[in-house]
């Protein structure tokens, strides 16, 4: 009775799933409920009515034969076919003529006539008891347990694929994501040395003040730097590792482990990448982008702006940089939806992407200054407004000048402004001191989703939540 084993269907498999199924031969009818849930290995339950219980091995081998991964428990009852009983009657007809005959020696002892009513022998203990049934030879039942466990086991294995299929759709979409942030990182890489070779400058300038630098020595000492935080390795193996998650994903076999040591060597690569990154802005920017690679379905109002790209910035996913010609046509044309001035250049949100967004059902995130606050609170009353502040004046400007990318005059007057704009803080719904971008992360995604929850902001169509007035 070893069970045939089936060939597996070439596509990627959950490990949770269900099955049920009944088959009815002869006098019994079996039916069978299969349930799976995640496990490193094959855990297979199987509870087996009594009379079933020596088919317990075969019953496991089929299981197996279908099953490579999950926690399995199988349940199977066993019951009458339609007209069937699994039980019988039996009748000890000494017993009862034993009863017949005392009751009529007793009568004509005591001068009681009549006959002993037949009822009242049946109600007699012992006379008439109900027993199980023989058991079903093994040969006779095993080929109606195979068939309603191999009928629910499809079923299981069915929905485990469905699954599987829907989340193989999304582990390709993160694997699209990741190679995009690959990409980004390595349009950003070439920046890098000019970063840290302005910054060594600096250093060494405010350490010698007016004494001659020799600019060869510094080439030397960038170089050593270039070396020690080039990227371009990690880079490489990063490619790698997607390319062989998504080879994996395409194969249909049982994925978990490649996938499990896949995703270990990624974050391997990319914790090393940014133990050398030098991007350390950390401010509302960072919290942004964060934000978007968290929450894949929120649209990012990618701004105008007629500021100079800064290193490793990109056009239209950074920022949109345009001359200050074109920008000021497109506030004629009234393209903005907020729009100010900051720090001497131009920077504004269009109106046409935003409500775009909006009219989709999706919720936008924009990152602007108080000025394009204050305007899009009066635009759209039911904006949120999150006010992102560094813990104190001394780590915003020491955020301010690791990030290598702004002049001392610039820097003095993002100090000052920034003076102002905290005066603000309780013009806003909510507070995040930045301290440190995770916490700081946590703190935004939870607001995000509480504003998501509010009823003011809900449609709801369920009939038992209508309360009528």
């Amino acid at each position: 009775m070893t069970p045939t084993r089936t060939g597996r269907v070439p596509s990627l498999r959950s490990m949770t799933g269900f099955g049920r199924a009944e088959v009815s031969a002869g006098p019994i009818a079996i039916s069978v409920e299969a349930r799976s849930l995640n496990h490193r290995h094959l855990d297979v339950t199987v509870r087996l009515p009594r009379a079933l219980a020596g088919l317990e091995m075969d019953a496991r081998r089929l299981i197996q034969s279908r099953l490579q991964r999950g926690r399995v428990e199988i349940t199977v009852q066993l019951a009458p076919a339609a007209g069937g009983s699994l039980q019988q009657l039996r009748v000890d007809q000494r017993l009862a003529a034993e009863y017949v005959a005392r009751a009529r020696a007793l009568g004509a002892a005591v001068g009681v006539g009549g006959d002993v009513p037949l009822a009242w022998v049946l109600e007699r203990p012992g006379v008439v008891t109900l027993e199980d049934a023989d058991a079903p030879a093994p040969d006779t039942v095993w080929p109606v347990l195979s068939d309603a466990l191999a009928k629910a086991l499809d079923e299981l294995v069915a929905r485990r694929a469905t699954e599987g299929e829907a989340l193989g759709v999304e582990l390709h979409a993160l694997t699209a994501d990741l190679r995009a942030q690959v990409d980004l990182v390595e349009a950003r890489a070439p920046a890098a040395a000019a970063r840290r070779a302005e910054r060594l400058r600096e250093r060494i300038r405010a350490l010698l003040g007016d004494a001659t630098i020799d600019e060869g020595r510094i080439l030397s000492e960038v170089a050593v730097w270039a070396e020690k935080t080039d990227v371009r390795e990690e880079l490489t193996r990063l490619r790698a590792h997607l390319a062989e998650f998504a080879h994996v994903l395409d194969t249909g076999e049982v994925v978990g482990r490649p996938l499990d040591f896949l995703i270990q060597e990624l974050g391997r690569e990319v914790n090393t990448i940014a133990s050398k990154g030098d991007d350390s802005g950390a401010g509302k920017t960072t919290l942004c982008r964060e934000m978007r690679l968290r929450l894949p379905d929120l649209a990012y109002s990618v701004s105008v702006t007629t500021r100079a790209p800064r290193a490793g910035e990109i056009d239209g996913v950074d920022f949109r940089f345009v001359a200050e010609a074109e920008f000021r046509g497109m506030l004629a044309r009234g393209e903005f939806a907020e729009w100010a001035t900051v720090h001497g250049h131009l920077y504004g949100t269009r109106a046409r992407a935003l409500e775009e967004a909006l009219g989709g059902g999706r919720d936008v995130l924009l990152d602007i200054d108080t000025q394009g606050a204050a305007q899009l609170r009066a635009r759209y009353p039911e904006a949120v407004l999150v006010f992102i502040v560094a813990p104190s004046m001394k780590e915003l400007e020491q955020r301010l000048r690791e990030r290598r990318s702004d002049a001392e005059t610039e820097i003095g007057r993002r100090l000052a402004r920034a003076r102002e704009e905290i005066a603000l803080w309780r013009q806003y719904d909510y507070l995040v001191v930045n301290r440190d971008v995770k916490e700081a992360m946590e703190q935004l995604a939870a607001i995000i989703q509480a504003e998501r929850c509010r009823t003011s902001r809900l449609q709801l169509t369920f009939p038992d939540l209508e309360v009528s007035e």
